[in-house]
């Protein structure tokens, strides 16, 4: 039995996600979106939070935590 006190919710793309305590964006994606974790791996998909900082895959959660999903802008070739 999972307590509600051991959990908390977060949001991907204003999607509600409830993830255990001490719960990283990783653990979010997952919850989320196999496939869109396996992008953000790949480079394809950059995680950010509410406001646009980058979120790292090992970054921890926090109650009320906001994440997007936005394209890896692709590198100039010069």
């Amino acid at each position: 039995i999972v307590r509600l006190e051991e959990t908390m919710q977060v949001r991907v793309e204003n999607k509600p996600i409830t993830l255990f305590r001490g719960a990283v964006v990783a653990d979010a994606l997952t919850a989320f979106c196999e496939a869109t974790l396996k992008d953000v791996r790949r480079g394809k998909l950059l995680v950010t939070d509410g406001e646009g900082h980058p979120r790292s895959l090992s970054g921890e959660l926090r109650e009320g935590d906001v994440l997007k999903l936005q394209p890896a802008q692709e590198k100039v070739k010069r």
